[in-house]
């Protein structure tokens, strides 16, 4: 495997249609084809769910492995509850966050979340730089189990960024397809075809 194509973690950005949300993320680069299992690889998770909200905003889901390391949100660099918008359903503990301004959805949360000052060379920024975090060491491991929760939305990473194609991801068949469209027990993840309801 050349240098070229040696999965490696990078800094992403990302904003919503009118930039007021800016945001970024670490992603392992390229994605690898499914391993032929159905255990969630060590890195990103990459994801697509037919549940009903996930699929009427088009969310594709990418899982940082520890969001804490891996997601800053550059813009509104506060209090994300206080300053986007904020849609919830079923249990009420997802916050599906929103930009007030263009209504894009960039990244879904469940957790607490701080300010803090950007490290030198991190995430590509100034050294200094206000960004606010999830907080919790190794908080995506089991979201549940630590109460942080992050699921960036991919359609929101901005295009024409060295090492991001969506579309290799689909034709490697790295993205997992997930059903939970109804409240009967879900059907296992699977690569290469989404579950009834879903979409590529």
């Amino acid at each position: 495997m050349d240098a070229d194509t040696k999965p490696r973690r990078r800094p992403f950005q990302g904003s919503c249609h009118c930039g007021a949300v800016k945001y970024a993320v670490y992603l392992t680069v390229p994605r690898q084809p499914h391993p032929g299992t159905l255990e969630s690889p060590p890195v990103d998770r990459v994801y697509r769910c037919n549940c009903k909200i996930c699929h009427k905003s088009g969310f594709m889901h990418i899982r940082p492995p520890v969001p804490a390391d891996d997601f800053a949100l550059l813009s509104p660099a506060d209090d994300p509850f206080a300053s986007l918008g904020d849609y919830q359903c079923h249990d009420r503990q997802l916050h599906f966050l929103f930009c007030r301004g263009c209504g894009v959805r960039c990244f879904i949360f469940m957790g607490d979340g701080h300010v803090v000052d950007a490290q030198p060379g991190e995430f590509g920024l100034v050294a200094g730089q206000e960004v606010w975090r999830p907080k919790g060491q190794q908080a995506g491991a089991n979201a549940w189990r630590t109460g942080c929760y992050l699921s960036v939305n991919a359609h929101t990473i901005d295009a024409g960024q060295e090492g991001f194609d969506m579309r290799e991801w689909v034709e490697n068949e790295s993205v997992m397809y997930y059903d939970f469209l109804t409240d009967e027990e879900p059907k296992p993840g699977q690569y290469g075809k989404p579950h009834p309801g879903g979409c590529y």
